[in-house]
């Protein structure tokens, strides 16, 4: 596992002399974080000595990591979780009046399965206070901890190596659900409905109605191109892009036009007449989708538009439904999602509650915005 950050006495307690730690004892853990079914984020509060962390404890000797992370959930939790993916490593050299440790830290993401049951806390847990709390996302933990002024050395560390853990899920959100979609192309197109119909084809097409046929609209998210290809029958040009290599390998196998495109990190091109979204920031943090928010305004001509759908619902979570893979969702309601479309100097055309022609019958909301004069 690649190991994330190295922390060392010095950068918890500056005036700490330099010592040889080549004969500190080696102490290893696993951890986690861990979402719950809502996206929140598990925690143990210290209470005590005033911070929180992650769950997680020492992995016995000869105990696989993965198996030591899942048996200190059910006790400092009380839940069972499936691993998302790896986040990596922390390394601590702590250098105690009885002795120096080098304690390494591996941290999976993971999600909650079934209900929460009682932790069975050992008796020195107790004695600190332990308690499970939830923060309500990870940028939630992520203030928590900061805000966090632990009174002893340990705190200190510990505050530095869950910061460090809470920050490389934040990151992953998007890396994982990309390699989900990279991995299982094929269960994507067999498991998504062929047709543009319905209340889907109707915001469609009321969003084309607005739109420049003289400009070329951008697709974010095309997938296998079937949104594409209804748009360019009603003529117009479509700019096909996706995140994923394997969904533009196989647009460009058809013969079309497309490039790989990350919205997140990479710069728009401006010019378009349209910006289309459907179906991709439901895999955005809403911090992550602000940023976008304002590439694509800048990306648009005077008068432009922008459609996109999210899945309407409360708080986060991940899936593996339709690839048997981890995704990300983030879950909107129409007010929050409104004043974020307006703060990114859009003005809203129509925000539709939408529910899907598929057997789930999952609810969406539908949006066109326009970037004005």
């Amino acid at each position: 596992m690649k190991t994330i950050l190295t922390i060392k006495q010095q950068d918890v307690k500056p005036e700490s002399p330099e010592v040889d730690i080549s004969q500190f004892r080696e102490r290893h853990a696993a951890r986690a974080v861990l979402l719950a079914p809502n996206g929140a984020v598990w925690l143990m509060n210290v209470t005590k000595h005033s911070y929180h962390k992650l769950p997680g404890g020492g992995i016995d000797e000869g105990e696989d990591t993965v198996v030591a992370m899942h048996r200190e959930l059910l006790e400092e939790v009380g839940c069972e979780a499936e691993v998302v993916g790896e986040l990596g490593s922390v390394i601590e050299y702590r250098d105690y009046d009885d002795g120096g440790l080098k304690q390494t830290s591996y941290c999976y993401l993971a999600r909650q399965i079934g209900v929460q049951q009682a932790p069975k806390l050992e008796e020195g847990e107790v004695a600190e206070g332990l308690q499970d709390v939830t923060a309500s996302s990870l940028d939630e933990a992520i203030k928590l901890l900061e805000r966090d002024e632990p009174d002893n050395l340990e705190g200190k560390f510990i505050q530095r190596r869950d910061l460090a853990f809470l920050q490389a899920a934040k990151a992953a959100t998007n890396d994982t659900t990309v390699a989900s979609y990279e991995a299982h192309v094929q269960e994507y197109i067999n498991g998504t409905p062929k047709d543009v119909d319905g209340q889907f084809k109707e915001w469609i097409d009321k969003a084309l109605s607005i739109t420049d046929q003289a400009k070329p609209i951008l697709e974010l998210g095309s997938a296998f191109g079937r949104d594409a290809e209804y748009i360019e029958a009603k003529g117009y040009e479509v700019q096909r892009t996706d995140v994923t290599k394997s969904f533009v390998e196989y647009l460009q196998k058809q013969g079309h036009n497309a490039k790989v495109l990350n919205a997140i990190t990479d710069e728009l091109d401006s010019g378009y007449g349209m910006v289309f979204a459907n179906a991709v920031f439901l895999h955005f943090t809403r911090e992550e989708l602000a940023p976008v928010l304002s590439k694509v305004i800048q990306s648009l001509d005077i008068n432009g538009i922008l459609a996109f759908s999210v899945k309407k619902g409360e708080g986060e979570a991940w899936s593996q439904d339709k690839l048997g893979a981890p995704r990300y969702f983030c879950y909107w309601q129409q007010e929050p999602l409104q004043s974020l479309v307006l703060s990114a100097g859009f003005e809203i055309i129509d925000i539709t509650d939408a529910v899907s022609s598929s057997k789930n019958g999952q609810e969406w909301l539908h949006v066109i915005a326009k970037k004005g004069s």
